[in-house]
């Protein structure tokens, strides 16, 4: 009896099959499925990042189904990708600021890992840590792929698509209602209103503030309140 997989299937090679042949029918599936080659298509989108997932489980043990491909526009220098040579797969790691992959900031990759080619990616607005960009226009069967890792911030943890400061207010505010103005990594600020009922360790908690998981959505701010010291005994 055959073994089969919902990843193989998604590839349409059974589990049997070797690393090329799992990389041949990926590679094509991509060109068939790519949203470029497909206008007016909306199912194009999602049938490709099944194609992307699949890959990724098997070649990388990713889990099958964690929807963190996401698809984002690149672009060419002096050279053509195409150049580097039909079917050619690049796959970079490429760590951003979390200033860059909130705002949907353009990246420039080393052009020593594209065969000399100069590319940029366009991060998508909310990008979250570990996502997958399939770059495209994908020209003459060249398959680009950039996973994005965001460096450490010295004011913002992560925590999966959800974001976490900690914000200093005065002690005598705790127990009241008071309102705050709270900084998000693209510069603007937000106005965070605090209840009577939190002191200092509990957090607010704003909605859609955080970064983008597809299909999950966009993550959540996390404020915690942290009492500032009285003048006289600060060091």
């Amino acid at each position: 009896m055959m073994t089969t997989h919902p990843a193989y299937d998604a590839l349409g090679v059974p589990a049997s099959a070797t690393h090329d042949e799992v990389k041949r029918a990926y590679r094509a599936l991509v060109l068939k499925h790519h949203p470029d080659r497909n206008p007016g298509d909306p199912g194009a989108a999602a049938r490709l990042q099944r194609v992307v997932h699949a890959y990724e489980h098997i070649t990388k043990g990713r889990p099958f189904g964690d929807a963190t491909a996401v698809y984002a526009d690149g672009f060419g220098g002096a050279a053509d990708p195409s150049a580097a040579g039909a079917g050619t797969d690049y796959e970079v790691e490429q760590v951003v600021s979390l200033e860059e992959a909130y705002s949907g900031a353009i990246v420039t990759l080393d052009p020593a890992r594209f065969a000399g080619v100069a590319c940029a990616v366009r991060l998508p607005v909310g990008a979250v840590d570990g996502c997958v960009l399939l770059v495209r226009p994908v020209p003459n069967g060249v398959v680009v792929r950039v996973r994005v890792r965001i460096a450490p911030h010295p004011v913002y943890d992560l925590d999966g698509n959800d974001l976490a400061l900690e914000v200093e207010v005065p002690a005598k505010l705790l127990g009241t209602e008071f309102a705050i103005e709270v900084p998000l990594p693209d510069g603007t600020t937000v106005r965070v209103e605090v209840p009577d009922w939190l002191d200092a360790g509990d957090a607010v908690f704003v909605p859609k503030l955080g970064l983008v998981l597809p299909p999950v959505g966009r993550g959540d701010l996390h404020v915690f309140l942290r009492a500032a010291k009285p003048a006289r005994a600060r060091r």
